[in-house]
């Protein structure tokens, strides 16, 4: 039986990436317990009909509208929903400047974005945006690390199936190694790939 990503055209990294964005969107709209509920399905925003009854509607969709694993789906109308009229395919830059709250940072007497000062500095946009929003990073500090990697351990939240928190680990790798549960597994659960690993919910605390 032939795969059902070369059935759709794609290699199976691309299906995996769009069958991704796919949940991602629905987890968005309907999760309550979605950490970024709030910014969506908390405020109205829901998915048509169409997509949200067939995943292969999204999936043609996104293959007719130039989907590509390095673009990102943009809501044209930030205040209306995820349907073909009000989405499109775009990379980082385009989708932060459609943002209802974009956050500026003053650097040399320049009020710039997080996109603005990845290129104009030449830094990865998802370091910066790593170390300044996640890692709550001062902007002079984050530049100056450059593209050099650099890693600050943030405490997880063991919860369970109800919501009700168990233990605070330093690191996920804490957490790996105290109940053997593969990091991946809890990596997709935080990002709200998957609801549960090892039996429990996961969270970032800081």
């Amino acid at each position: 039986m032939k795969a059902k990503y070369k059935d759709l055209g794609l290699t199976k990294e691309e299906f995996d990436s769009l069958r991704g964005r796919y949940q991602l969107i629905k987890n968005r709209c309907y999760n309550k317990k979605n950490n970024h509920y709030y910014l969506y399905g908390g405020r109205g925003i829901t998915m048509c009909d169409e997509w949200l009854s067939s995943c292969d509607e999204f999936y043609k969709w996104a293959i007719e509208n130039g989907f590509k694993r390095e673009l990102t789906i943009d809501r044209i109308d930030n205040n209306e929903n995820y349907c073909p009229e009000n989405c499109r395919w775009v990379d980082y830059y385009t989708q932060s400047k459609n943002r209802r709250n974009i956050k500026t940072y003053e650097i040399n007497g320049e009020n710039l974005t997080l996109t603005e000062i990845s290129r104009k500095y030449k830094i990865s946009f998802h370091k910066l945006e790593s170390r300044v929003i996640n890692n709550k990073m001062d902007i002079y500090i984050a530049i100056s690390f450059g593209n050099e990697y650099t890693k600050y351990p943030k405490k997880v939240g063991q919860f369970s199936k109800d919501g009700k928190l168990i233990k605070i680990f330093n690191r996920q790798k804490d957490a790996c190694i105290e109940l053997g549960i593969k990091k991946q597994n809890i990596s997709l659960c935080i990002k709200d790939f998957s609801k549960t690993a090892g039996g429990f919910k996961w969270q970032y605390l800081n």
